[in-house]
């Protein structure tokens, strides 16, 4: 059964960056930018509380410090907190047999892992289903800071669409899936991915042009012509 720590830093990681780093993976799934601050500050807070070894702040526990703040009513302060409350906790809700534990480490077990992580987000929403997905990365990522020697870790996106498609004419692109970037940072740090979706032409086009290898099981219409125009841009040896 999956049960991750959300807030366990990686190995060797200072704690600070730490923070300000899942900070901004929360903000930018959830559109929280303008209340970065004080989630950092919360967070930092939360931090040095004495704790056993191995210990490490829940995602309640988050939300209930922040709960604490009370701002002027009608002020900037007392959106941001609202904002904020209310993201974690649909956070809360929607992991809350999942992220909610202090002391576990499946992220050193599954980046440790010798060959394929398949991730599943079957009846989540796209911005939990993105998230999820992203820790896995994230910690990986981070742990992963000298990729000298480092046996390949794949992960594998399994209908993969809501995670991967491409931005809104309304949004800059990769603004949605963020995982479209890891497909180029991971390869300093020894991970690849494998991303399943029916819908090529609707794949985010960040991810597309860092394909390295294609296999297709038939496909019309819009997706074979975003196919032929891919391949037609390559050069192939026999």
């Amino acid at each position: 059964q999956l049960k991750l720590a959300l807030l366990q830093p990686p190995h060797g990681m200072e704690l600070m960056s730490f923070i300000q780093k899942i900070v901004q993976l929360l903000a930018s799934h959830l559109n929280l930018f303008a209340s970065r601050r004080l989630m950092i500050e919360r967070l930092h807070l939360l931090f040095q509380k004495p704790r056993q070894r191995d210990a490490f702040p829940t995602l309640m526990e988050w939300i209930k410090l922040i709960e604490t703040i009370q701002p002027r009513p009608i002020s900037r302060e007392a959106e941001y907190r609202e904002a904020v409350l209310y993201s974690l906790k649909s956070i809360w809700w929607s992991f809350r047999e999942v992220l909610n534990y202090s002391r576990r480490n499946l992220l050193d077990k599954v980046t440790n892992f010798n060959g394929c992580v398949i991730i599943r987000t079957s009846g989540l929403a796209v911005e939990m289903a993105s998230l999820l997905a992203s820790l896995f990365v994230n910690w990986a990522f981070e742990s992963r800071e000298n990729g000298n020697g480092l046996k390949p870790l794949i992960f594998v996106l399994d209908d993969a669409l809501p995670l991967v498609r491409g931005g809104h004419s309304s949004e800059a692109e990769g603004g949605i899936n963020p995982l479209s970037a890891w497909s180029f940072l991971g390869r300093s740090r020894g991970i690849g991915f494998l991303v399943a979706s029916q819908c090529y032409s609707l794949i985010s086009p960040a991810l597309r042009n860092n394909v390295d290898n294609l296999v297709c099981f038939g496909s019309s219409g819009e997706d074979a012509l975003a196919i032929g125009r891919h391949l037609s841009s390559r050069h192939f040896s026999a």
